[in-house]
């Protein structure tokens, strides 16, 4: 059996390593990326606005009963959200 599959444990510890290195290098440079490009600040605000209207229409639909949904209208008041926004 030879080295009793040390040589295939060294290579698997440094293929993780590797890996390890990977991720770590790749959110370095998007961290970096994100910090420098302006457009970022602009996504996180849209993201958080739809957030808030996803919440908002959650919070007026019972699931379970249906009685308050309106077909489309989730479609309806997102349309109305970016239309709002792109307009600002």
């Amino acid at each position: 059996m030879g080295d009793g599959g040390d040589g295939a444990l060294g290579r698997s510890m440094e293929s993780l390593e590797t890996m390890r290195k990977l991720t770590e290098t790749t959110a370095e440079t998007w961290t970096s990326y994100e910090n420098s490009s302006q457009g970022f600040d602009a996504v996180e605000d849209l993201l958080s606005r739809l957030k808030d209207l996803v919440a908002q229409y959650m919070n007026s639909v019972n699931v379970s009963r249906g009685r308050n949904y309106v077909s489309g209208s989730f479609f309806s008041s997102a349309g109305d959200f970016l239309a709002a926004y792109q307009a600002r």
